[in-house]
């Protein structure tokens, strides 16, 4: 599961720094900005708990997570606020069931309690994100 979210923490903040850089729309960099600082925080908090529980979890983005990053990369301008979002609203419904279900699956309770209370983080990261793709379809 730490493995897992710190992957998951690795790319939001790579992906953030992009949309900030590449983003047209100001609500998508802010959502940008947000996701970045957000998983920054986590990540401390995170690897505070790995350590604690002496799991090794992953500096850089595996492959899938470079994939990721380089497909948004690519995309045109024109696209890009829009393909961001979309990115950011699929990622964090995929997050939000990985966390739910090993909310209640997770037999070490400290880690148990960690995805419990990343939750409500993901579920706002979600509905900005919804909100922001929104205001990306206006546009187009």
């Amino acid at each position: 599961m730490l493995t897992n979210a710190t992957e998951i923490n690795l790319e939001e903040i790579k992906l953030g720094k992009l949309a900030q850089q590449k983003g047209k729309l100001t609500v998508v960099k802010k959502l940008a900005e947000m996701m970045e600082d957000d998983y920054s925080k986590s990540m401390i908090s995170l690897t505070a708990l790995a350590r604690e529980k002496s799991i090794t979890i992953p500096n850089s983005l595996n492959h899938a997570s470079e994939a990721d990053y380089k497909e948004l990369n690519n995309v045109p301008v024109s696209n890009f606020d829009l393909k961001y979002c979309d990115m950011m609203v699929n990622g964090h419904k995929v997050a939000i069931a990985m966390f739910e279900k090993d909310s209640t699956e997770l037999n070490n309770p400290d880690i148990k309690q960690w995805a419990i209370a990343t939750l409500p983080t993901l579920r706002k990261h979600l509905a900005h994100s919804i909100l922001a793709r929104a205001g990306c379809e206006k546009i187009k």
